[in-house]
């Protein structure tokens, strides 16, 4: 069994209270982050001596100060990485003119093998400021990538889909490919006060348990932490 994070830490603000929010819990076995700041990822390796993580990283996100993208990493002591690559998800017109952010979407797909299996992650960051129809769009981007995937495989990550009082449009779609989701809505990113869900994790050909948010202020988003497993 595996334990991973999956976390949008809001380009970084808080990183040093994440790492000592970590450095307190079991090591993770997987990590993945979504506008992790390019530049700070040697400091995040170094932070934990006594696990040697090995990552992958996307850029994702451009403005004039920061280079931001998903990072990925896992404890080379436990699995190996199999291959790497980058989907181009493509960007919003609206969300490079009011946030005057250069933003190509991307999701980063790596595959890993442990002593008795092989599975593949999707992190990934969807579009913020535009129409629902232009994130759909996105995610049949993602699952046309993984259709002839054999192994075990999880879409997880941001979707910047609000989910105030169901998620039902999402999970068919998503079980139409074959990937499953825990029923209960998550809360995981809110405004004023209410609760909302965006961040999700879609599996399929595998088990995740214990699928919940943590709810610590170190970001706009809450971490989410599940333990992954494979059936015989």
């Amino acid at each position: 069994m595996l334990s991973v994070l999956t976390f949008n830490i809001c380009e970084g603000w808080r990183l040093e209270k994440i790492i000592h929010w970590i450095q307190t819990l079991k090591r993770f076995d997987i990590i993945c982050f979504q506008e992790f700041p390019k530049k700070r990822i040697s400091g995040f390796v170094n932070a934990f001596s006594d696990v040697k993580y090995g990552y992958s990283y996307t850029l994702s996100i451009q403005t004039k100060k920061k280079t931001l993208g998903q990072l990925t990493l896992y404890r080379k002591d436990k699995i190996k990485l199999v291959s790497s690559s980058v989907l181009l998800l493509g960007d919003s017109k609206v969300e490079k003119a009011i946030l005057r952010k250069w933003a190509p979407r991307k999701s980063l797909i790596t595959t890993y093998q442990t002593k008795t299996q092989t599975f593949t992650i999707a992190n990934t960051h969807l579009v913020c400021v535009a129409l629902n129809a232009h994130r759909y769009k996105q995610i049949h981007k993602i699952l046309t990538k993984l259709e002839h995937h054999t192994v075990p495989s999880l879409i997880l990550g941001d979707f910047n889909l609000p989910n105030i009082i169901g998620k039902k449009k999402l999970v068919r779609l998503m079980n139409s490919h074959s990937y499953v989701t825990q029923k209960n809505r998550m809360a995981t990113w809110g405004v004023a006060g209410v609760p909302y869900q965006v961040d999700y994790v879609f599996w399929k050909s595998c088990v995740v348990e214990d699928l919940h948010s943590v709810r610590v202020r170190f970001s706009d988003h809450f971490p989410v932490v599940f333990k992954l497993r494979f059936s015989p």
